[in-house]
């Protein structure tokens, strides 16, 4: 995960005139970010206060930070700028290492690397989601539940609001009908089995029974 931090760019007329520069990191509190829900801030926000001071909110706790500068102009020379070149080098800033900080060079089954490659990107590496946008498939019964249904959703997409774990979402999730039975099966399997959750597997007879049938998801 990238990001989670605030630049400066300098402009002048409304057209960049130097190279961008770290002005404030370390929201996130967690090198690397794995999934979304690992950060402890997410600085979104920013408004400049009358006094020239920066605003900055963040969206996970609803936190406002108010900074000012009172330090002197003068002393700021070249080892504060090779300071702000190393922050540079931290994961959520730095070009990612194709192969040091591959996060997936671990997987071994099928169905994880169908997790990674189809769902891990909005439920995220941990399975937690991002709250607000992606549900959690962490202990909810739309994951441990009716194994219909969850073929049903993967197979055909869901859209309109649901309640996952307590929390309210009302987003739309693709069709992944594409994938063969053998592949939702697998993936599906992986999910009910992993990220804390203990449920029977699903076998690729399931998902061929399912698909045969018309498309009818409780919610």
């Amino acid at each position: 995960q990238a990001g989670y931090f605030i630049c400066f760019l300098p402009f002048e007329k409304g057209v960049p005139t130097g190279v961008w520069e770290v002005f404030a990191n370390g929201f996130a509190g967690v090198d690397p970010i794995e999934s979304v829900s690992d950060a402890v801030y997410r600085p979104m926000g920013l408004a400049e206060g009358p006094n020239g001071s920066l605003y900055i909110s963040d969206t996970e706790k609803g936190k406002v930070w108010n900074i000012s500068f009172r330090g002197d102009k003068a002393t700021f020379g070249t080892e504060e700028l090779a300071q702000m070149e190393i922050e540079k080098q931290k994961s959520n800033i730095r070009r990612p290492d194709p192969v040091h900080d591959d996060l997936q060079r671990a997987v071994t089954t099928v169905g994880e690397q169908l997790y990674y490659a189809y769902c891990g990107t909005c439920h995220q590496q941990s399975g937690m989601g991002a709250s607000g946008r992606f549900p959690s498939l962490v202990g909810t019964d739309w994951v441990t539940g009716d194994k219909e249904r969850l073929i049903q959703v993967v197979m055909h997409g869901l859209e309109g609001p649901i309640d996952v774990n307590g929390e309210s979402y009302n987003g739309q999730m693709p069709q992944h009908s594409f994938l063969s039975d053998e592949q939702i099966a697998q993936v599906l399997t992986h999910i009910r089995q992993n990220f804390g959750n203990n449920a029977s597997p699903i076998s690729e007879a399931e998902v061929t029974a399912v698909r045969s049938q018309k498309v009818e998801i409780n919610q």
